[in-house]
């Protein structure tokens, strides 16, 4: 075999490889905390979140978060309070002015809530290959949906509202500090697959025209 056959099975092999490496390797993947304001302590009604057509009013309400790095988002929590219907969980992307993007919604996940007891509610399992960056993690009720949000997160993060007199969201001035939870997988970790794409590059790397005889 000659080496112009020999570089060619290496280029092959290698691409497989990569392609390989770039899978997420969920099996090896760390837990992380992205978000987390802790546990609400205060009232159960300040914050609310609500959808009525025959009204004519709503409110959502979101928080701001970063990444880093590239993780997988598993789940996402918000601290509610007597509630029953269904919300869509959902990141956005930041409009011009920093706020949520409506218009931009990266991932989002519905889901039907019937509860009476204050505690941390939300989908998981997501597996949302979430690259890093700026985000918010906002809560949209569908119609005839109607929760609280108790007040007192200890470590409060940055929120916004949309609600019907304001028409588009706005940065929340108040001291509510409602409670929002992210929890994603650090996919960085080295797995086999990579380890071997690394190992078989530096072989590569003794591949040598052989002398013409």
């Amino acid at each position: 075999m000659n080496d112009h056959a020999i570089k060619r099975i290496y280029i092959h092999i290698t691409a497989v490889l990569l392609l390989l490496g770039l899978s997420p390797n969920i099996a090896n993947a760390v837990p992380v905390s992205v978000l987390d304001t802790g546990t609400p302590v205060g009232a159960d009604f300040p914050a609310a979140i609500l959808s009525s057509s025959a009204s004519g009013t709503f409110q959502y309400l979101g928080s701001a978060f970063s990444t880093s790095q590239t993780l997988v988002i598993d789940s996402m929590e918000g601290y509610l309070k007597e509630f029953n219907g269904t919300m869509t969980y959902a990141i956005t992307g930041e409009d011009v002015s920093g706020l949520p993007d409506e218009t931009n919604i990266l991932f989002s996940e519905d889901l039907a809530l019937s509860e009476f007891g204050r505690d941390w509610y939300g989908p998981s399992g997501l597996g949302w290959n979430l690259p890093a960056g700026d985000y918010w993690f906002v809560l949209l009720p569908h119609d005839g949906f109607r929760t609280s949000m108790p007040y007192g997160a200890p470590n409060p993060a940055t929120t916004a509202s949309s609600h019907f007199i304001s028409g588009g969201w706005r940065f929340n001035s108040s001291n509510d500090h409602p409670g929002f939870r992210i929890t994603g997988l650090d996919i960085s970790v080295p797995e086999p697959v990579t380890t071997g794409l690394l190992l078989f590059g530096a072989g590569g790397l003794c591949v040598r025209r052989r002398p013409a005889h």
